[in-house]
């Protein structure tokens, strides 16, 4: 899941947005000094001192739209939802309009978790204004923490097409329909992203991703090779493109590869892991164990690593170093089933003996 403070982020980076709480837009009320201290209380951020006068503002005047709305806010940032509840529901009597009010509610709606109601006020702030973005970020966020993938998508786009050039939305937008089971349809937004912005590192990259979870590996290799000439220190490209050539079983390109970035990496324990495996590939058991011996080293809690150096160690007739792999392994991953495996055609019995 994306996390809350970057959908944040995105809104105030789309918007302009100062916060998540907006004070509530009205006309100049008629003169009230209960209310105007009550405004100076809450605009300066003292919830609990505004509440008497906020109150009393709202008791002078039933009708008064501000007065509601800004108790409203009053109570929820004091500890009284149901109280601040009642509050909006009246504020919103007098003026349904109020978008940023509406908004308001919305969002505290959603903080307390009752997000059926939240979508429902968001969903009323664009009946009344269809383009209102922020609005369209907020429900996007919350169908998405509901694994509402279908109807987050859909919202994400329409903020992209309000916001072309917004980068960070283009890529909310394709990890939401990855994260629905849309990969093809992520990658035709990476693509579109791409013709506003053929070297956008981050665009280049998740394309590259999106393609190789598509199996499209060579469309993945062509895309990291694209993101390395463009930004050649991008993390793990050169890992990336290794890893890619490695699944298409273009071994050579990957060994290539793979030495380039071991040599500005050698303390990549992943990157050492995979040169073990196109070692294997290209025959060269003595060159793999060593591969695997540094993976180990410097990631000693990879039960992959044991496991791979465990099977080379066995394939080399060293079946005491073998054993002690596998059980390292186990000792990580009790349930590694390739590591029970080898481990019981090694010693034999159910277990017995094992640790």
């Amino acid at each position: 899941m994306v996390n809350r403070h970057f959908r944040f982020v995105v809104i105030v980076a789309v918007l302009g947005c100062a916060g998540c709480v907006i004070s509530p837009d009205h006309k100049s009320p008629a003169a009230n000094p209960d209310l105007d201290r009550c405004v100076v209380l809450v605009e300066t951020g003292d919830y609990s001192g505004a509440l008497v006068y906020c109150r009393a503002a709202a008791e002078a005047d039933p009708m008064s739209f501000p007065a509601h709305a800004y108790l409203a806010q009053a109570l929820f940032e004091s500890g009284d939802p149901a109280g601040a509840e009642m509050a909006y529901v009246r504020a919103l009597e007098i003026d349904p309009d109020s978008l940023k009010t509406r908004m308001e509610y919305a969002g505290a709606l959603a903080v307390l978790g009752r997000t059926d109601a939240a979508v429902s006020q968001y969903r009323a702030v664009l009946i009344r204004k269809p383009d209102y973005g922020e609005a369209i970020l907020r429900l996007a966020a919350l169908y998405r923490d509901s694994l509402n993938f279908r109807d987050a998508a859909s919202l994400y786009e329409q903020a992209v097409n309000l916001f072309p050039q917004n980068e960070s939305l283009v890529l909310m937008l394709g990890e939401t329909c990855i994260a629905g089971g849309r990969t093809g349809a992520a990658a035709a937004t990476y693509r579109s992203g791409l013709e506003r912005n053929p070297e956008s590192p981050q665009l280049l990259a998740a394309l590259a991703s999106a393609l190789e979870r598509l199996d499209d590996l060579p469309g993945s290799a062509a895309e990291y090779r694209k993101l390395k000439a463009v930004k050649p220190d991008y993390p793990d490209v050169g890992y990336l493109l290794s890893r890619v050539f490695y699944m298409g079983d273009r071994i050579n390109e990957a060994a290539k590869e793979l030495r380039e970035y071991l040599n500005s990496n050698p303390g990549s324990a992943k990157g050492h892991l995979l040169m073990g495996r196109i070692h294997e590939k290209m025959h060269d058991p003595v060159s793999a164990k060593a591969s695997y011996l540094s993976a180990v080293r410097l990631d000693p809690n990879s039960g992959e690593a044991h496991v791979l150096l465990g099977n080379v160690l066995q394939a080399g007739g060293d079946e005491a170093g073998a054993i002690a792999e596998y059980r390292a392994a186990l000792r990580i991953d009790p349930d590694d089933r390739i590591a029970k495996r080898n481990l019981k055609r090694l010693i034999g019995g159910s277990g017995r003996g094992w640790d």
